[in-house]
């Protein structure tokens, strides 16, 4: 899997396709059928004009979109990087599974870290001083490490340990070669 950036909002997830073809001849060269490149959905951009675009392709072929970093697009290079999709419970907030399939009673705020609340509960959501991360302070307890930095939300991308379970994930997944 791979996410385009920035692609313009008056652009359809199906013509995106058909310029990512056409207009990138590395990627034309190596297309056998037209089920090598689907897309899969859109991901919200800063830009409220702009979304970002999830694609799943063949092994061989998403490792040659990978290494070009950026695909032509119109008349713009948007930058590409390769997709970790990665299930967060937003019950407990571990990963590798869904609120739907918890198996833990406790409810931990993705906010302030406390149990006994989720985030659209939390009594202090608007106060940026009180965010922790659970699965930080977790882990920073199980493993005697002291407070590790707690300073973000357990569903953040720059979160330590997400970052840690999306390596992982990676390292399972077989590009071929």
């Amino acid at each position: 899997m791979f996410i385009v950036k920035e692609v313009d909002s008056d652009i359809s997830p199906e013509e995106l396709k058909s310029i990512i073809i056409n207009q990138n001849d590395s990627i034309k060269n190596y297309i056998k059928d037209n089920s090598d490149l689907d897309f899969k959905f859109k991901r919200l951009n800063k830009n409220e004009k702009l979304y970002n675009a999830v694609f799943v392709t063949a092994p061989y072929l998403c490792r040659t979109i990978l290494k070009s970093e950026k695909l032509n697009v119109d008349h713009r290079r948007l930058y590409i990087e390769e997709f970790t999709p990665l299930l967060q419970c937003f019950r407990c907030l571990s990963y590798g599974h869904t609120r739907k399939h918890c198996k833990n009673n406790d409810t931990h705020c993705s906010h302030c870290s406390e149990s006994g609340h989720e985030y659209n509960d939390c009594p202090v959501k608007k106060d940026p001083s009180k965010v922790k991360c659970h699965n930080c302070k977790t882990f920073a307890e199980k493993s005697n490490r002291g407070s590790d930095k707690l300073d973000h939300s357990a569903t953040s991308d720059s979160c330590p340990r997400k970052q840690t379970m999306i390596v992982r994930t990676r390292t399972r997944i077989d590009y071929g070669s």
